[in-house]
């Protein structure tokens, strides 16, 4: 074993040296032991076996209350709290393991790129923006002091302590003498303070810097958070010490039988000479044993053997057999010193023949990224809830996972080893905000030995794990010779993994490509152009990141696994990400504001409301709406109390392409209007501009520009084009389109006016919108939510980026889980004949013995699986057909009748219990839920026509529809009203994140090029009509403009005497000239009914939220749901609570009255919501969502896939997407439930 390693490098600049160590790139570790395996001496065979190591007699514990103080600064810290007369009785307590930020002590900062410090490096205390958080918070420092005894029976042995992670540099001191130095925030950090301890009581003093130089290579995705979050302890070791050993279980070249590779590193640590031996012995977890062999040497030297030809059972993760190793470390005299145990696996992962092996078969990794992180903790996850992600991800068939992007807590990597995951170990490296180019660390020698440290680190302490399938140097740190040397030293000291690492591309430091976020078209080609190579030239693609899954998202992963399962060099990947990284948290329920303009918009506010004040560091939007798009003059008007705004500061604004009210980039007052280009008119604040209440206006006179204060216009710019105005909402306080660009102070008043106003006159007009925030409604209470970027003032920030989990933070499944549970399970369905299912094993290496089969027949959803049938034995990559008995079907017209197959656990395992169930299938055999419904045998109801309505009227019902835009403005059925809203053409929702993405111009293709679908169903204009009457129906038909291009549609409206209105809708999108129309986000209808009509009951996919690109994992059957439980609630909202498939279903009371819906021809998607639309697009988090007294009903043709390739500008795939250049036809039926 080599542990050759230069600590630092003593020819460091002159400039270097005289820095701090903690801006120092060439100072990482001072007087820290070198990275060893994670181990625990015990004092007997016995308790070694047990595998607690922090339940050894030779270990202590330090968790638990700390002293503790923190400062913003480095210049502000007690320098020397460490000495002995040192008085710290004033100091709190903080709990150990946290981090500090969780704890009440500096601000979280989540940013994704860029440093949240001044970049350059190795420095980190250059003076930030004034808005910036480490502006004021520079560097916080916190202090520790805790006291420990140690025990009488330790003496005559050394002492080392442990920090298995503090974030991000810390120095050590023992009663007053300085220890060590330590970086490297996520592998343990050992010192040997034998020399330092003393009789009796032992003071601990700790000083962690947030940042260091090394926080250069922790630019991670995630929230940036410090402290001491692992565990701490101390543990005694004999003078004669087994420093590291290295137990790798292998397989022979023919993969039958077992080899082990022993190494161990003994030394005298009192430095004596003298000779040793280990004895290591290998059971199975009954106690057969399986190695008994001893290795022997010299004190200062390593030893190692190698054995082959075991009988063993190999490790994989789909069986994870483990062996116990008890190594007893004996001294010359062949006297036990200590005892060691760890659970080692046998099994070989390599690079052969363009593929991946796994014990010589090509796994596919189906695979998730995953941080450390808990919504109440941060980065201290406790063992429950390592546990808690480990049964999740079994239970979803989820078979690896990518430690992003550092070393996860050592207990993790044994939790993996027990219950079966694949493990591509990361080093705690990225340095994504130097860039990939000239500035990359990974090209600077002067950053590679601390490069290599950090590799290093994870490798020495996870060396024995056998879950772990592939190194990986780092993540998005460019590359170039650091990663080459990082990879040299691996395959020097550990050869049985490859190497992974995303910037290495196909280089030869690197084993695999392993690509972030390549297309489905993009692999395809990959496979197509890297089979023509040699075998020995191939590499297999395993993306290292895809299937970018923030918020409403994941759509097209079937189709990705369409792709791996068929094509041999494409071998899965993991998905981005597993866990949200929400921070759980509280706010007040939202006010209640009120528009006093005659339109009264819904006004969504967030921030602090005083009634003297009004809105005080905060923000308020408002929807888009036709009445906020006036053709002409217009006058925009705020009353305010400015704080300090340094710059970029929106005070009115509806985006940048539009019109905004605003403090300006260079500290000036504007107001600008956008056409294409902008036009701004500007001038310099006042003296008294801050801390003063003040009046600011725009005005656009349809020929000119005025900026207005306190009465008078302080600057005019001619201006005689037209304003451009998109779907973004009106927001005051912020930017709608650059949410960062926030204003600080008071928000008193805001005006909008479709005119243009004197500057003395600006109360004058009728409003089109005006909200006073002094006046307001403040429910009781406060709402929880999950916190991102920016809601705790952080700045920089990258908002709700950090929110790309398959299950929310809490470890609750989001709506995309069992998408990803039905693509990533082992199990293939088909139906070949008639009872006959085909039933494939995708397993590499276990059978199907431990699965049952039931299954049913369920005619429109009703049903049980209450039938059995035997399996048959099905090895591993094959398949059997399973014949079921289907004679006693019922065959009835008009419905559908389901086969309904399911495959579950037969009995109890590590990780779910028996009748689990890991798959499932349904087979439509006959008939469709899509028919017609019967027609009612009443008389043609009569027909009159007024003004602006159509009537139909029958013996008990009344329908009325609107001749201005085709809309059914009421169905009354019994006197009672069952539309609180008119049922019109809805073609817009509200944007998923893949929506807005913000390169490839994708953002403003979806705002700008989609936006005119917002709200073009409400403003569909009538052509013409005609009302036709049957022999048992009447039938209205409108010809109707939809003002988008040259858009038409014809609606037409079949009702029957019972009441039953039938809506038949061909759509015709067509851009016409304006070629700049894109796609269209929904093809539907949209209504508000009562809020007491709260269940809504459906036929169709569920029970959870499914889309157009995402519904592989919906079940065909009968499911309900509440109306406030019927929408997922995204971390930052957007559309949500979607079904696709529906064939029929109804929206009731609690006595089951309501409304029935039914899908004609071809199946609905149907979503109801207790808000607006508007509500889910203003509100920030779920919490801000205002309670309504209606419900919402969305009755589809379609929506837009919500992709999943990327949320930075990846569409759809193509068969996933709406296009303006085809026509949509869909019928459903509406009528009461009784």
């Amino acid at each position: 074993m080599k542990t050759l390693f230069i600590t630092f490098t003593l020819g460091a600049p002159l400039l270097a040296q005289a820095a701090p160590d903690w801006e120092n790139q060439h100072v990482f570790r001072i007087n820290k032991e070198e990275p060893r395996a994670i181990s625990m001496p015990f004092p007997t065979a016995e308790g070694a076996l047990s595998h607690k190591r922090l339940e050894s007699p030779w270990c202590q514990l330090l968790n638990g209350d700390w002293k503790f103080h923190w400062v913003e600064h480095p210049d502000q810290r007690p320098v020397d709290f460490y000495k002995p007369d040192f008085d710290s009785s004033s100091w709190k307590t903080i709990p150990v393991p946290s981090n500090v930020e969780m704890e009440g002590y500096g601000t979280p900062i989540y940013t994704n790129v860029t440093y949240p410090f001044v970049k350059n490096p190795p420095f980190v205390m250059g003076e930030p923006p004034q808005n910036w958080t480490t502006f004021k918070e520079r560097n916080p420092v916190s202090s520790y002091l805790r006291t420990f005894t140690i025990p009488e029976n330790w003496k005559g042995r050394h002492t080392f302590i442990n920090f298995n992670g503090v974030d991000s540099a810390f120095y050590l001191w023992i009663n007053g003498q300085k220890v060590g130095y330590s970086q490297d925030s996520r592998t343990p950090a050992e010192f040997d303070i034998t020399p330092y301890l003393k009789e009796g009581e032992n003071t601990l003093a700790v000083e962690v810097y947030r940042y260091s130089d090394g926080a250069y290579l922790e630019d991670q995705d995630m929230w940036r958070l410090s402290g001491i979050f692992r565990d701490v302890y101390l543990h005694s070791s004999a003078p004669l010490q087994l420093r590291d050993f290295f137990a790798r279980g292998g397989l022979s070249d023919d993969y039958a039988k077992g080899t082990l590779n022993l190494e161990a590193e003994v030394r005298d640590l009192q430095g004596g000479s003298s000779s040793w031996s280990v004895n290591a012995i290998v059971t199975d977890l009954t106690g057969k044993e399986v190695v008994n062999s001893t290795l022997t040497g010299n004190t200062g030297e390593g030893s190692s053997l190698k054995l082959e030809g075991l009988d063993i059972q190999p490790w994989s993760a789909e069986s994870p057999t483990l062996y116990q190793l008890l190594l007893t470390l004996k001294n010359a005299d062949g006297q036990p010193v200590d005892y060691f145990a760890t659970k080692i696996g046998f099994s070989r992962s390599e690079i052969k023949n363009g593929q991946l092996l796994v014990n010589g078969q090509p796994i596919l990794i189906k695979g998730v990224n995953r941080h450390d992180h808990d919504p109440d903790t941060g980065h201290y996850i406790s063992e429950e809830r390592l546990l808690e992600d480990i049964l999740l991800a079994k239970r979803n068939n989820i078979n690896a996972i990518r430690t992003c992007h550092y070393p996860n807590d050592p207990r993790f990597l044994e939790l993996c080893d027990e219950y079966g995951l694949y493990v591509c170990s990361e080093a705690n490296i990225e340095s994504h905000g130097m860039g990939y180019g000239d500035e990359s660390l990974a090209k600077d020698p002067s950053w590679k030995d601390a490069h290599l440290d950090r590799v290093r680190n994870m490798v020495e302490a996870f060396k024995n794990h056998p879950s772990i399938i592939l190194w990986s140097l780092g993540n998005e740190a460019g590359d170039g010779v650091n990663f080459e040397a990082c990879s040299e030293w691996i395959k020097a000291n550990e050869y049985s993994r490859p190497v992974h690492y995303e910037q290495g591309g196909r280089k030869a430091h690197v084993d695999l490509y392993s690509p972030m976020y390549a297309s489905h078209d993009w692999c395809e080609g990959y496979a197509r152009d890297e089979e023509k190579k040699p075998l020995a030239e191939q590499r297999p693609l395993i993306q290292c990141e895809y299937s970018h899954a923030m918020g409403n998202s994941t759509g097209g992963l079937a189709e990705y696994w369409d792709l791996f399962e068929r094509e041999r060099l494409l071998q899965g990947g993991f998905i981005w990400d597993y866990i949200d990284q929400g921070i759980r948290t509280t706010k007040p329920a939202p006010a209640e504001l009120t528009d006093h303009s005659a339109q009264g918009h819904f006004v969504t506010a967030s921030g602090k409301l005083d009634p003297t004040r009004g809105l005080i560091e905060g923000s308020a939007s408002i929807a888009d709406a036709p009445s906020l798009r006036p053709e002409g003059p217009f006058t925009v008007m705020a009353e305010v109390t400015p704080a300090e705004n340094p710059g970029h500061n929106d005070i009115l604004s509806k985006g940048d392409q539009s019109w905004s009210l605003k403090i300006g980039a260079t500290g000036r007052l504007e107001f600008f209007v956008y056409d294409e280009t902008w036009h701004t008119v500007a001038a310099d604040l006042p003296a008294n501009w801050q801390g003063q209440r003040h009046t600011v206006a725009g005005v656009f006179d349809g020929s000119q520009l005025h900026l207005i204060l306190d009465g008078k216009v302080l600057a005019s710019a001619p201006f005689t084009g037209k304003v451009r105005f998109d779907g973004r909402p009106i927001v005051a306080g912020s930017n709608d389109e650059h949410p960062s660009r926030v204003f600080h102070g008071d928000l008193h008043r805001i005006r909008y006016v479709g005119s243009a106003l004197a500057a003395d006159q600006l109360d004058q007009g009728a409003a089109l919108l005006e909200v006073n925030f002094r006046e307001f409604t403040q429910p009781e209470g406060e709402r929880e939510f999950f916190a991102y970027g920016g809601d705790f003032g952080d700045i920089p920030n990258d908002g709700n980026f950090c929110c790309n989990g398959i299950v929310a933070a809490d470890r609750s499944p989001t709506p995309q889980l069992p998408e990803v549970k039905k693509c990533y399970s082992d199990l293939g369905f088909e139906l070949v004949g008639p009872g006959e299912v085909r039933i494939t094993n995708k397993r590499f290496f276990a059978s199907l013995d431990d699965l049952k089969l039931a299954w049913g027949i369920l005619v429109d959803g009703v049903g049980r699986l209450d039938r059995s049938a035997p399996l048959p034995n099905i090895g591993p990559r094959s398949s059997a057909v399973v014949k079921l008995d289907l004679s006693e079907v019922p065959l009835s017209p008009g419905q559908e009748v389901v086969l309904a197959v399911d495959l579950s656990l037969k009995h109890d395992t590590s990780w779910a219990q028996a009748g689990h169930r890991v798959d499932f299938a349904r087979f439509v055999l006959a008939g469709s839920g899509i028919t017609a419904p019967a027609s009612s045998d009443l008389p043609a109801p009569s027909v009159a026509e007024s003004d602006t309505l159509v009537t139909v009227k029958g013996s008990d019902f009344s329908a009325d529809f609107s001749k201005s835009n085709g809309a059914l403005e009421q169905l009354t059925v019994k006197g009672e009203k069952l539309l609180l809203a008119p049922l019109t053409l809805n073609f817009w929702r509200a944007p998923v994140d893949n929506d807005n993405g913000t390169d490839g111009n994708w953002q403003v293709d979806y705002r700008r090029v989609s936006a005119p679908w917002k709200t073009a169903g409400p403003q569909a204009r009538v052509l013409s009509h005609y009302v036709e009457t049957l022999d048992d129906s009447v039938e209205i038909h409108f010809a109707l403009r939809i003002p988008v291009g040259n858009s038409q549609a014809v609606v037409i409206y079949r009702i029957d005497g019972g009441g039953k209105v039938t809506v038949d809708t061909t759509f015709k999108p067509r851009a016409g000239r304006d070629e700049s129309i894109g796609r269209i986000p929904r093809i539907g209808m949209q209504t508000r009914v009562a809020k007491k009509l709260h269940t809504l009951s459906w036929y169709g996919l569920g029970p959870h939220e499914t889309m157009l690109d995402r519904h592989r994992g919906g079940e065909l059957g009968n499911w309900a749901v509440q109306a406030d439980k019927a929408w997922y609630p995204y971390v930052e909202p957007q559309e949500t609570g979607n079904r696709t498939g529906v064939r029929h279903g109804r929206l009731t009371d609690d006595s089951g009255k309501g409304l029935a819906f039914a899908a004609i021809g071809s199946e609905l998607s149907v979503s109801v919501w207790p808000f607006t639309t508007a509500d889910l697009e203003n509100a920030a988090h779920p919490c801000d969502i205002p309670e309504r007294d209606f419900v919402t009903l969305n009755l589809d043709h379609a929506q837009q896939g919500v992709g999943g390739e990327n949320s930075w500008g990846a569409l759809p795939l193509p068969q996933h997407i709406l296009r303006p250049n085809q026509d949509y036809h869909w019928i459903f039926s509406l009528e009461a439930q009784d």
